[in-house]
């Protein structure tokens, strides 16, 4: 007799394993309604804040137009219950307001006063500063949220009428290592009903700009960038910022055609020390200013070291030059020196109006007696303070020597003919750099 099967029933096993992927499809519905309905629920509250934010500019706008009955609005915290006072503290801990002096408690019946629609939440609020902090938050995705600066957008004081004004601002920076530079933007100017703004920036010749909700970004290279200010439509104008870096050099050498204006004028409290290799011991070459009988200069005159001397007559001081070695300078409007020897001392007429010039002499306003000079550095002291210290190196962007001023991160060019020549790349140990920043 032959045995037959029944295919037609299901096993033990089947029916778990249908059971198990019946439940799984039923908790992914259920997660994902769970998940629809907490999102409409966000969007609730974020709209919320908003119609609060709009509302509390409007009442900002009339407390500044002469309306003292905005300050009867709201309940002092302090006087409220203990459970208003957790909650206030709550908020503004997870908000991170410090200062939570001038916040009022507007309850339900406060928002019902001002004919406020699709408001049923409580809030604290500082009409002076446009701030709306709301009274329980609301939880999604793992954050509590209070306010709309901490929402995704990072946007907040939404404009309900449109300022003339267009914002404005200041830019700063700080050189950090390897080179970067962090660009900061503070003192914002606007009169519309914005506190919070995005700041945009882009690399001049780039299509897209970047944007940050913090106040600062960092420039990991050299070049020209653009800034700006921006809240929904409304946008500053753009700043230039100009970031080149520089390579510290042995020297830099005029071939005799080259000279830099430093924009020190000579006063009687300036002194200066010089390091610098005359090239040549033949002619007139000088270095300063002149304006008879002011001088306010050295160099080398035939072969010699040339000095005015005291009371400006028309001596000078002389000590033959007998090599072309590097040799250090410095004058002031009561002692002159070489090499730390004191060449002449006494009083001076320093003041003569005149900018003093380097690798050249100002002559009345005109360049005159130009050095073949190699120099190593340049440091400049009013009344005892250093107010310059150039060194020799060249810009890296575009490979152009000149003189950097350490004190005020200036970089000084030539402004006769030619080219300065430049000696061996120093490694210094610390990146040189500078910023310049141009309204648009």
């Amino acid at each position: 007799m032959k045995n037959e099967k029944n295919n037609k029933g299901i096993t033990l096993m089947a029916l778990v394993i249908t059971i198990v992927i019946l439940i799984i499809l039923a908790s992914i519905g259920t997660y994902s309604g769970i998940q629809v309905v907490k999102s409409a629920q966000f969007t609730a509250f974020s709209t919320e804040l908003k119609i609060m934010q709009t509302q509390v500019n409007k009442l900002y706008e009339e407390k500044k137009n002469g309306n003292d009955d905005v300050d009867a609005l709201g309940k002092t915290i302090s006087s409220s219950s203990t459970t208003v006072q957790s909650h206030a503290t709550n908020a503004f801990n997870a908000s991170g307001i410090t200062d939570t002096s001038n916040y009022k408690y507007f309850d339900t019946d406060t928002i019902k006063s001002l004919n406020i629609e699709g408001v049923e939440g409580e809030f604290f609020v500082n009409v002076d500063k446009r701030s709306v902090v709301s009274y329980d938050g609301f939880e999604y995705e793992g954050k509590t949220y209070y306010t709309l600066e901490q929402l995704p957008d990072g946007l907040y004081n939404v404009e309900y009428n449109t300022s003339e004004q267009q914002p404005d601002f200041n830019v700063d920076y700080e050189l950090l290592e390897n080179g970067k530079c962090k660009i900061l933007v503070n003192n914002i100017n606007y009169n519309g009903n914005i506190n919070k703004w995005q700041l945009k920036y882009k690399k001049e010749n780039e299509d897209d700009w970047k944007t940050t909700n913090n106040y600062s970004f960092t420039i990991d290279e050299v070049g020209n960038y653009r800034v700006k200010i921006a809240n929904n439509n409304t946008e500053s104008r753009e700043k230039q910022i100009v970031v080149d870096d520089y390579q510290q050099v042995e020297y830099i050498e005029s071939t005799g055609t080259q000279y830099i204006d430093t924009g020190i004028k000579c006063s009687q409290n300036m002194s200066c020390e010089i390091e610098n290799n005359f090239n040549e011991l033949s002619g007139t070459q000088l270095f300063g200013a002149y304006s008879s009988p002011k001088r306010t200069h050295y160099g080398i005159v035939n072969d010699k070291i040339y000095m005015p001397s005291v009371e400006n007559s028309a001596t000078t001081e002389h000590i033959f030059l007998t090599d072309i070695n590097y040799h250090t300078f410095f004058l002031s409007s009561t002692v002159y020196k070489y090499d730390n020897e004191i060449i002449a001392n006494g009083m001076f007429e320093f003041t003569n109006g005149l900018n003093f010039y380097l690798f050249a002499r100002n002559n009345n306003g005109t360049v005159s007696n130009y050095c073949k000079s190699k120099m190593t550095k340049a440091m400049f002291w009013i009344n005892n303070e250093l107010i310059k210290n150039f060194i020799p190196c060249y810009r890296k962007s575009d490979n152009k020597p000149g003189l950097y001023d350490l004190v005020n991160n200036e970089f000084y060019t030539n402004q006769g003919t030619g080219n300065f020549e430049i000696g061996k790349d120093i490694d210094s140990g610390e990146t040189i750099n500078t910023i310049i920043i141009n309204n648009l």
